[in-house]
C-alpha cells in the first residue's frame, strides 16, 4: 500500500537576499515531490528579492512587509498556506535532492511525530567546510535516541529537554505540523528582532510533540564565518533570553519550566563573560540576577562592576 502524501507548504522570509535566494528556491523545485505551496515573504528588501522571486517561478506567491524581522516575515507566510505540514527555508540556505523525501520517511516510520528533521552540514559563502555533520557534536547521551538501524533520532514526547542541552533542529532543516503549530499559538511577536528568535518557536514545538530527525545531513546551511564569530554574543544572548522567556511567560508545560529555569542559570556567568567582549553591559545586567555563588571569581566581579559603573553613568547623563 502506498502512503499517503505529504502534503507540505515551505515559507522562504528574504531580505536583501536577490543573489543567494535562486539558490534556495533551486533546492525545492528540484525536490522529486515538490511542495504544495511556496511562499516568500519579501521583509522590506532595498534590492530586487521580490522580482527575483516572481521570476523564478509563477507558483511562488510574493508577499511583501515593512521590514519587520523574519519572524514576522515567517509568521506572515505560514499564515498564507494550508498545507498539513510547514517546512521554513532560509533564503540562503539549500536543501538536498532527497531532503523532503527523508522527511516522509520519517512520518511514514513515526506517524505521532509533530516535528521533523534532518541533520546538516554548515559552509562558508565560499563553499568551503565550516561543519561537516551537526550532529556529530551531540552529547553522548544522545546516542540512546539513535534508532537500531541508524536512520533516525527518536527524541520522544520529552524532546524538549535534550534539546535545551543541544538542538540540531534549525529553521532550514525541519518540517512541523500545522495542528502542533496553532495548538502553541503560532510565532510570538515579541519575538521578531531577538538574535536567534527562530528558537522560541522551535522549542515551543518540541515541548508539544514527538520530535524525530534524520540521522544522515540532508541540508546546507550557508554561513559568513567573520560575522557568525562578531555576533556570538548577541545569539547566544537571544538564545538565552528565549528561554528565560518560555519559563516567565509559561510558554512550555509545567514539567519543563524548572529545567528551563535552571538551564539559564547554567548558561549565565559564561554568557556574561561573552557579552563583556562586545561592552553589552545593559545585556550583562539583564542576566546577572540568574548568576549561581559558585560561579563567582574576580574576573566575573570585576566585569560587573565596570557595567554596573556604566548602568550608573547612563542615569547621571
Amino acid at each position: 500500500m502506498r502512503s499517503a502524501k505529504f502534503d507540505y507548504a515551505v515559507v522562504v522570509p528574504a531580505y536583501n537576499r536577490e543573489l543567494v535566494l535562486p539558490r534556495a528556491l533551486q533546492s525545492v523545485f528540484a525536490q522529486p515531490h515538490v511542495p504544495s505551496e511556496v511562499v516568500v515573504v519579501d521583509d522590506g528588501s532595498d534590492d530586487q528579492t521580490a522580482e527575483v522571486a516572481r521570476q523564478f517561478s509563477s507558483k511562488i506567491k510574493v508577499l511583501r512587509i515593512e521590514n519587520s524581522g523574519p519572524a514576522a516575515a515567517r509568521k506572515l507566510g505560514i499564515e498564507a498556506t494550508s498545507a498539513e505540514w510547514v517546512c521554513p527555508l532560509d533564503s540562503d540556505d539549500e536543501w538536498d535532492l532527497s531532503f523532503i523525501e527523508t522527511l516522509q520517511q520519517l512520518r511514514n516510520r513515526f506517524t505521532s511525530a509533530g516535528l521533523l528533521f534532518s541533520n546538516f552540514r554548515i559552509c562558508r559563502e565560499g563553499g568551503s567546510i565550516e561543519l561537516a555533520d551537526k550532529l556529530m557534536g551531540a552529547p553522548a547521551s544522545w546516542r540512546a535516541y539513535l534508532t537500531d538501524d541508524g536512520f533516525a533520532i527518536n527524541l520522544g514526547m520529552d524532546a524538549y529537554l535534550p534539546l535545551l542541552e543541544f538542538s540540531p533542529v534549525f529553521q532550514s532543516c525541519m518540517a512541523f505540523k500545522r495542528t502542533v503549530y496553532e495548538e502553541i499559538g503560532g510565532i510570538d511577536d515579541r519575538v521578531a528582532r531577538m538574535p536567534a528568535e527562530d528558537a522560541h518557536l522551535t522549542k515551543r514545538l518540541a515541548s508539544r510533540t514527538q520530535v524525530v530527525g534524520a540521522a544522515e545531513t540532508k541540508v546546507t546551511i550557508y554561513r559568513d564565518g567573520n560575522n557568525f564569530s562578531a555576533n556570538y554574543p548577541r545569539v547566544a544572548y537571544g538564545d538565552w533570553w528565549i528561554l528565560r522567556d518560555l519559563f516567565l511567560r509559561n510558554f512550555v508545560p509545567a514539567r519543563f519550566l524548572e529545567p528551563t529555569r535552571k538551564e539559564c542559570e547554567r548558561r549565565a556567568a559564561a554568557l556574561l563573560h561573552s557579552l563583556f567582549e562586545i561592552r553589552d553591559f545593559e545585556s550583562m545586567l539583564d542576566v546577572l540576577p540568574y548568576v549561581q555563588a559558585g560561579d563567582w571569581d574576580w574576573k566575573l566581579r570585576t566585569k560587573v562592576l565596570l557595567a554596573k559603573a556604566w548602568k550608573l553613568g547612563q542615569r547621571k547623563s
